[in-house]
């Protein structure tokens, strides 16, 4: 059974709720109520202060506060990020996260900790060497001054000689222009938010790091998968940014799992230039467009639907995205994203930053 903590009167984070009583998770009832996170409770707990948002009328292609469409590809922008598959979580705020860098060498050795504690209980201990993380700034993903800096945290490991190392695990926590923060201003000084995270690597050393948040900032994390919505999102701002006639085929893949008994998927495949001439002929180019609404949004893949019926008989706005991509980005209902070109990694992960924020209000009841 849960045990209940009482939040003094005066304590400012009692705004998030109605009452004086939030059921706590046991393991950590006998944490000081000073230090206590209002977000750490039964996952039914109302959660009640939260901002709370309807679905956005639009999302961006541009970031807000520039006037032209992003820079031409660059290999050396966004390094390590780019043309590498990544799997998407979802992260609630962060309570008392300091992002400084005297503080992140702190943190450095506490995930240090617990990633040899991990190891010391692994079956795996003979052929697994020293760890290492190191949490640092990722320069080119804040576009908003309400935006925190990304932070990127790698985690190496050494051979059994010592000598070699290489990157085991990888992970981006990114808050990329949200429509509005969650967080009520009065709160801000209390919570850091990251939306998403973007993480390559070894499961069980993702396991740790996010037990590791969970456990030293009062969080929840939890893998972002995609609906058909979010998909039909991703496609048409991601086609916004596709390449030139040679670029590869346009793919969109439908789920048959629950329709059609022995056959799992649909892959249909659209040359690239028609998709690119349909964009521009509906909306022009990103940078005087610069957002979509969802009528946008269902007009594109609507017409591309109906390309598809017209050709196979089959009416697609019946069935499932499962996975879309372009020569800009690929993405699956799974969570999985590969980005291929820095042109559309603002747009991209503006979109993922919206969904997962959506997805946390969601889970927040209404008030009573």
């Amino acid at each position: 059974m849960a045990a209940v903590a009482d939040i003094e009167p005066d304590d400012p984070r009692d705004d998030l709720h109605s009452n004086k009583r939030t059921t706590v998770n046991p393991r950590f009832r006998d944490v000081p109520r000073s230090i206590m996170s209002p977000w750490f409770k039964s996952p039914y707990t109302p959660r009640r202060g939260l901002i709370k948002l309807a679905t956005p009328l639009s999302r961006r292609l541009i970031p807000k506060l520039r006037t032209a469409s992003m820079s031409a590809d660059d290999e050396h922008q966004f390094e390590g990020l780019l043309k590498k598959q990544w799997r998407t979580y979802s992260l609630s705020p962060l309570f008392n996260f300091k992002p400084h860098r005297a503080v992140l060498v702190k943190y450095e050795r506490s995930l240090d900790a617990a990633l040899s504690q991990a190891q010391s209980t692994s079956a795996d201990i003979l052929n697994s060497g020293a760890e290492k993380s190191h949490f640092s700034f990722y320069n080119g993903l804040k576009f908003n001054s309400d935006d925190p800096a990304a932070l990127r945290i790698q985690v190496w490991e050494k051979n059994a000689t010592g000598h070699e190392s290489k990157i085991v695990l990888e992970a981006f926590l990114l808050c990329v222009e949200l429509s509005m923060s969650p967080i009520p201003a009065e709160l801000k000084a209390y919570f850091t938010y990251y939306p998403v995270v973007l993480v390559a690597g070894n499961k069980s050393k993702t396991t740790v790091l996010f037990d590791w948040l969970e456990h030293h900032f009062d969080c929840r994390s939890d893998l972002l998968t995609l609906t058909d919505a979010d998909l039909r999102h991703l496609l048409a701002h991601c086609s916004a940014f596709m390449s030139g006639n040679k670029s590869p085929p346009v793919l969109m893949q439908y789920s048959l799992e629950d329709k059609c008994e022995g056959i799992q998927y649909i892959n249909c495949k659209l040359e690239a230039h028609y998709c690119k001439q349909l964009w521009e002929r509906l909306f022009s180019s990103p940078s005087t467009k610069r957002e979509l609404f969802q009528s946008d949004v269902d007009s594109f893949v609507d017409h591309l639907e109906q390309l598809l019926e017209h050709l196979m008989s089959i009416v697609f706005k019946k069935l499932s995205l499962s996975e879309v991509g372009t020569s800009a980005a690929y993405i699956s209902h799974a969570g999985k994203i590969k980005l291929f070109s820095s042109s559309v990694v603002y747009t991209a992960l503006h979109v993922l930053c919206d969904i997962a924020n959506d997805r946390y209000l969601e889970m927040a009841p209404r008030d009573q």
